[in-house]
C-alpha cells in the first residue's frame, strides 16, 4: 500500500481503502486520530468494526462496486466504539487501480474539526485582544504607582514620628504589591530561550514540587510517552505554565476535600493536528487531568481572561499567563471540564534542527 501511503499521509481529510468485502485495507494518520485506532490494528478487520450509521451503509457501499458509483452524504452521524458518535461528511467512490476488482475509497471530512478550528482561532484571537488590552492598562497604572511610592518615600524622610511613617509603610508596601501583580500581567520582559530540551524534564520538575507536599496526600501518576523528541522550548516558562496548571488542580482537590484525590500527566506524540489555522504533521501533547469537581459552569467559557478566576482568593492570572507562554512557543492550551474529570491539553508543534516548523503550510479558512 506504499502508494497510497506517498499520497495520502498528509492529507488533513480522513482516508480508508476498502477491499470489495468491505475490510480495511488502508487507513492515513488523519484517520488513525478521527478513530482513535491504528492501521496495524485495523488492517484486515470489517469497517462496521470501527464504525457504522444507522440505516446501515454496507448496503450502499457495495452498491459503490458492484455499479462503479460515487456517493456523497452530508451531515452523517457515524456511532463508533464505546458508543461515541461523529459528525462528519463522507464519500465513498470506486477506485481501480492494480487489484482487477478495485478499491472503495472513503473520504471522511468530521464536521468537529471545522468547530475545533473556529474555537481555537476564537482563543488565539481573544488572547492578543485580552493581552493587549491588559498591557495597556498595567502600564497606565504602573507608572502612577511609581510616583505614589517615590512621593511616599520623600514624605517618609521628613518624618520623626515612628507611628507616622507606618502610614508612609503601608502605602509603599502597598504600591510594592500593586507594581508586582502588575508585572504578572505584563509577563516576562525578555524574549523566550529556545532550546532543545526533553519535555519531560519541566514535568518532572514540577510534579516534584507537588510531591514534597506529601501532607495534601494527592497520587500523582504519570504516563510519558518516551519516543518524544527533544522539543525547542523555554525552560522556565513552560514549567511556570506547567506549575499554573498543576498548582490550581492541585489546590482545587485539597479545597473541595477530593475522594481519593489524584493528578494524572500524559504526554503523547499526535499528527495531523490544527494549531489556529495551521495544520502541523507532527505535535506534543501534554494532558494534565484532575478528579475535582470542575470548573464552575459560569466561567468555563472566560477562564483565560486576565482577572477571571474560580477560587476565592485567585487573581485571574495564572491562567491567561500560561495561555501566553504557549502562544509564545506557536502552541495552544486547552481545557475540557465535567464534575470528577478536569483536563487541560498543552500542544506544542515539534520543529527540527533549523528551527523550522514541521508544519504543511496549509491554511483554511474556517467559516
Amino acid at each position: 500500500m506504499d502508494k497510497f501511503d506517498t499520497l495520502l499521509t498528509t492529507l488533513q481529510t480522513a482516508v480508508i481503502v476498502l477491499s470489495e468485502n468491505l475490510k480495511i485495507e488502508y487507513m492515513n494518520h488523519a484517520a488513525e486520530n478521527l478513530f482513535l485506532v491504528s492501521q496495524s490494528s485495523s488492517m484486515g478487520k470489517k469497517i462496521s468494526e470501527i464504525f457504522f450509521e444507522e440505516p446501515d451503509n454496507s448496503f450502499a457501499f457495495k452498491q459503490v462496486f458492484k455499479k462503479k458509483l460515487q456517493i456523497t452524504k452530508h451531515d452523517a452521524l457515524l456511532k463508533l466504539r464505546e458508543e461515541k458518535t461523529l459528525a462528519c461528511d463522507y464519500q465513498a467512490s470506486f477506485l481501480s487501480l492494480d487489484s482487477e476488482k478495485g478499491n472503495l475509497v472513503l473520504e471522511i471530512n468530521s464536521r468537529e474539526y471545522a468547530s475545533k478550528i473556529k474555537q481555537n482561532i476564537t482563543l488565539i484571537n481573544n488572547q492578543k485582544v485580552t493581552s493587549q488590552f491588559a498591557r495597556g492598562m498595567a502600564h497606565e497604572i504602573k507608572n502612577p504607582l511609581s510616583g505614589i511610592k517615590g512621593a511616599a518615600q520623600l514624605l517618609e524622610k521628613q518624618l520623626d514620628k515612628d507611628e507616622l511613617k507606618e502610614y508612609t509603610n503601608i502605602i509603599i508596601q502597598q504600591t510594592e504589591r500593586l507594581t508586582k501583580l502588575i508585572d504578572n500581567i505584563l509577563g516576562p520582559n525578555t524574549k523566550p530561550a529556545f532550546e532543545y530540551q526533553n519535555i519531560h524534564y519541566p514535568i518532572d520538575r514540577v510534579l516534584a514540587l507537588i510531591e514534597t507536599d506529601i501532607s495534601k496526600n494527592i497520587k500523582i501518576n504519570k504516563d510519558f510517552d518516551p519516543s518524544i523528541p527533544l522539543i525547542s522550548f523555554d525552560l522556565s516558562l513552560i514549567e511556570q505554565a506547567l506549575l499554573n496548571i498543576i498548582k490550581n488542580a492541585q489546590e482545587s482537590l485539597i479545597s473541595n476535600s477530593t475522594l481519593d484525590p489524584i493528578i494524572s500527566v500524559k504526554t503523547r506524540i499526535s499528527h495531523q493536528e490544527y494549531i489556529g489555522k495551521t495544520r502541523y504533521a507532527t505535535i506534543c501533547k501534554i494532558e494534565i487531568e484532575d478528579n475535582g469537581i470542575g470548573i464552575p459552569e459560569n466561567i468555563k467559557d472566560s477562564i483565560f481572561f486576565p482577572m477571571i478566576s474560580g477560587k476565592e482568593h485567585g487573581n485571574g492570572l495564572g491562567l491567561a499567563i500560561t495561555q501566553g507562554i504557549l502562544y509564545q512557543h506557536s502552541g495552544s492550551v486547552e481545557c475540557k471540564s465535567r464534575p470528577g474529570r478536569t483536563i487541560f491539553t498543552f500542544m506544542l508543534p515539534l520543529k527540527n534542527s533549523n528551527m523550522e516548523e514541521y508544519c504543511t503550510g496549509e491554511v483554511i479558512n474556517a467559516k
